[in-house]
């Protein structure tokens, strides 16, 4: 399905072109259009240039989220095949692939990332304000009620792990995402066929914008969400914008466990370097 509006991919982005996101995606009107896209497909959108040996990582379990073992945050390869995932348990995907340590192994690890292929934006709607939303998502995905999901596929996988950290930690900074405590490499975000279990009964995902076909560099990311990336450590929310209730998705995907301040290094690479495919 295609939406009426027509928005500039990354081919055609530019400073005097930038589209301010339609927010009417954002009603929660359950007449609201939901787009059927299965997460075989949603997946070979989004990994579309990649490796023989290089895979993203699902998770997927039944039950709340934030009270289920650690075990069951283990993730498994995806291998663009036809397996399928239950459409009632939690289903999660990373931004990132991973190559197979030396066992065969494929792990959310430093150590193994590859390359980044797309950046989320998370709790739009109630922490963060809809019209904070600047640029037009590939993917956007209601979590809970009110609460969602945006997704930016990169024109080319982002393969220095160096300048990933930098750009998805810039989305932090920019207060359009929480911290994740297993680093930007390892991030996780939603598939569009799965449910919430944190409410009961559980949320149904719902994907409420689809434009498989919207690529961005990273220029144009940086440029159109108003992203500033920078050397930094760890980087802090930044909560200067009107203060939003508790969300009643907020989204804690990634275990939490104790993590080193990265120091980006070998940051001379400036923007107006960057071929405006690399990503």
């Amino acid at each position: 399905m295609k939406s009426e509006k027509t928005f500039p991919t990354e081919k055609t982005f530019s400073n005097e072109n930038l589209t301010v996101f339609n927010n009417s995606h954002f009603k929660t009107d359950k007449t609201q259009e939901t787009y059927q896209v299965k997460n075989n497909e949603f997946l070979r959108t989004i990994f579309r240039n990649t490796r023989s040996d290089e895979r993203p990582i699902l998770v997927s379990f039944s039950g709340d989220p934030t009270v289920v073992n650690s075990s069951s945050w283990f993730g498994h390869p995806w291998d663009d095949s036809q397996m399928l995932l239950r459409e009632d348990n939690n289903n999660y995907f990373s931004l990132a692939t991973f190559l197979p340590d030396e066992v065969g192994r494929y792990r959310r690890k430093k150590a193994q990332f590859v390359a980044l292929h797309a950046i989320m934006l998370d709790d739009i709607g109630s922490k963060v304000p809809t019209e904070r939303v600047t640029l037009s998502p590939t993917w956007l995905l209601e979590t809970s009620p009110g609460n969602y999901q945006a997704g930016y596929v990169l024109s080319e996988p982002l393969s220095d792990g160096t300048v990933a950290d930098s750009l998805m930690n810039a989305v932090v900074t920019a207060g359009l995402c929480d911290p994740g405590a297993n680093g930007p490499q390892a991030r996780l975000a939603r598939l569009p066929s799965a449910v919430n279990g944190k409410h009961s009964p559980s949320f149904t995902c719902r994907l409420t914008s689809w434009e498989h076909e919207l690529i961005y560099s990273v220029e144009a990311l940086i440029e159109g969400l108003q992203l500033e990336l920078k050397p930094a450590g760890r980087p802090k929310r930044n909560t200067s914008h009107t203060a939003q209730p508790k969300p009643v998705d907020g989204d804690p995907i990634l275990i939490p466990r104790p993590e080193k301040n990265r120091v980006l290094t070998g940051m001379a690479l400036t923007l107006a370097s960057w071929d405006v495919h690399l990503s």
